[in-house]
């Protein structure tokens, strides 16, 4: 019996990596004919245009000793979005209320 189970396991198991390795043919996406390299081209030039954002509000937010701002910035990524707005209105207000503590 229990070769019998061994068995039946095998071949639902082999059916189910056939049934997968010809998903091309019922999906009509074969990852190797419609690789476009544009797409690698696109995440490099948006990880470029974030870095920056990124790191000059990281650094502003440790200035301001923020550190709730500091976990937002790192975590989450809004391709700048969230880092502009962070470093145009909020660190200057942060900045504005520390020079007049001096």
């Amino acid at each position: 019996m229990k070769k019998i189970l061994v068995l039946a396991a095998t071949i639902i198991a082999s059916f189910g990596f056939v049934h997968l390795a010809s998903a091309d043919v019922y999906t009509g996406f074969n990852v190797q004919n419609d690789f476009n390299p544009k797409i690698i081209i696109i995440i490099v030039l948006l990880g470029l245009w974030t870095i920056p954002w990124k790191g000059v509000a990281l650094w502003k937010a440790s200035q301001n000793k923020s550190k709730i701002w500091f976990v937002v910035l790192l975590l989450v990524n809004t391709l700048g979005v969230l880092e502009i707005i962070y470093i145009s209105f909020l660190s200057k207000n942060r900045d504005l209320i520390s020079q007049e503590k001096k």
